[in-house]
């Protein structure tokens, strides 16, 4: 053993061992913002590791480690603090004045907005344990702009509801209502009684609150012909999401629901939320307020900024996790889908609308149209271009429900 681990490739490795510490995160992190790292990438990522290891031992780590330092201690610690300032100054720079300049690929910050592009003074309508939701300041147009009779379109959920701001703006711009309320919290799971586990003691979020405000408001102050559309991720609760960093939340029991403190398995929260669904639709039916319920979209093993061709990552060297088997993703999600229907079915006031085909085709899913265009900010969120998308389709749902009429007023 010691005549093995004498041996010179060995011994000159372990005299690079530190260097090869120092650059195999950064080549990593970088090439996974650029070309990715894949089976196609690794030799690249290999040789740049041992390149950049070899030429900082040789030129920096030897010569310092050799160097005739000065005597004075004062002098030394004022150059390492002097080493220190510069490269502050440097990674300052990149992240404020040269930020994006030294990016050299093609980038559209639009395709990944999920904004609201309409006042700037709209607030999403949220809830904390010290703050309560006054849904008539989230109201977009404000009541007071308001003819005496109106039509609303409450979209209602966690993040996802938020996504939908550009489908929102599309309601109010087209006349297909009269304004839209827009109510959720990021990771706050659409539910009057259900709740994440994770979140159940958490001073930041009042879920369970938040929504069931909601509810009472749509209630006492909504009118006939108003509409609730609900958007949640629904596959972090009752199935398994794509992406790496979900899927090890997920396995740590994240994303668990919980009834009355008491936690739930995957079947039997579904069937305890399906029936909570035809209770909240008899109450809206009350009103004659229609529900409407946005089946789980796919969602990605990538980000799709990482799918995008660049110079520096051809076609060839894209992930194979940018797109998805349909049949694979159909199979994880129709246990979902399943109970939202057999919920539909007991319950005519509630509708089911699934955006799934727009994003799927018989054997693939992908972050992007058959033309290029991509119709998702990140793993699972739709950007503006993704929203507009679904508000096309989701019009023709509603006509075809008779819950919304072929023309404008």
């Amino acid at each position: 053993m010691t005549r093995l681990m004498s041996t010179h490739g060995l011994v000159s490795i372990g005299r690079w061992s530190y260097s090869l510490y120092l650059w195999h995160w950064s080549v990593i992190v970088l090439c996974r913002w650029t070309i990715g790292v894949s089976r196609w990438t690794l030799p690249f990522q290999f040789g740049a590791i041992a390149a950049l290891a070899l030429m900082s031992y040789y030129w920096v780590e030897k010569p310092m480690r050799h160097a005739q330092w000065s005597p004075s201690q004062v002098k030394t610690i004022g150059k390492g603090l002097l080493s220190m300032a510069i490269a502050g100054l440097f990674l300052w720079m990149l992240a404020k004045p040269l930020q994006g300049t030294l990016y050299s690929g093609s980038y559209d910050p639009e395709l990944f907005q999920s904004s609201f592009p309409l006042d700037s003074s709209y607030e999403l309508c949220r809830r904390t344990p010290q703050v309560e939701a006054n849904f008539s300041d989230c109201s977009y147009p404000p009541l007071e702009a308001l003819p005496d009779s109106f039509r609303t379109l409450y979209i209602v959920g966690d993040s996802h509801a938020a996504a939908l701001k550009a489908l929102a703006s599309r309601f109010v711009d087209d006349r297909r209502v009269d304004r839209v309320v827009m109510t959720g919290e990021g990771g706050c799971f659409f539910s009057m009684d259900l709740e994440r586990s994770a979140l159940t003691d958490s001073p930041d979020a009042d879920c369970l609150g938040l929504f069931r405000a909601f509810l009472a408001e749509v209630i006492s102050h909504g009118r006939s012909g108003d509409m609730v559309l609900v958007a949640s991720r629904y596959k972090l609760y009752f199935a398994t999401p794509n992406h790496p960093n979900d899927l090890q939340r997920w396995q740590q029991g994240e994303f668990a629901l919980a009834l009355d403190d008491r936690r739930l398995p995957l079947s039997q929260g579904l069937e305890v939320y399906s029936d909570e669904l035809i209770d909240i639709a008899h109450q809206l039916a009350q009103r004659e307020i229609a529900l409407v319920v946005q089946a789980p979209l796919p969602d990605w093993k990538q980000y799709p900024i990482h799918c995008q061709s660049q110079w520096f990552r051809p076609d060839w060297a894209l992930s194979d996790a940018c797109q998805l088997s349909a049949e694979t993703e159909v199979n994880v999600l129709q246990p979902i889908v399943t109970a939202f229907r057999r919920a539909e079915s007991l319950s005519s006031n509630l509708h089911i609308y699934n955006p799934f085909p727009l994003f799927c085709s018989v054997q693939r899913c992908s972050p992007f149209l058959n033309d290029g265009q991509l119709v998702f900010s990140d793993d699972d969120h739709l950007n503006n271009f993704g929203a507009s998308l679904v508000y096309y389709d989701l019009l023709e749902f509603l006509r075809a429900r008779s819950l919304l009429s072929s023309t404008p007023p």
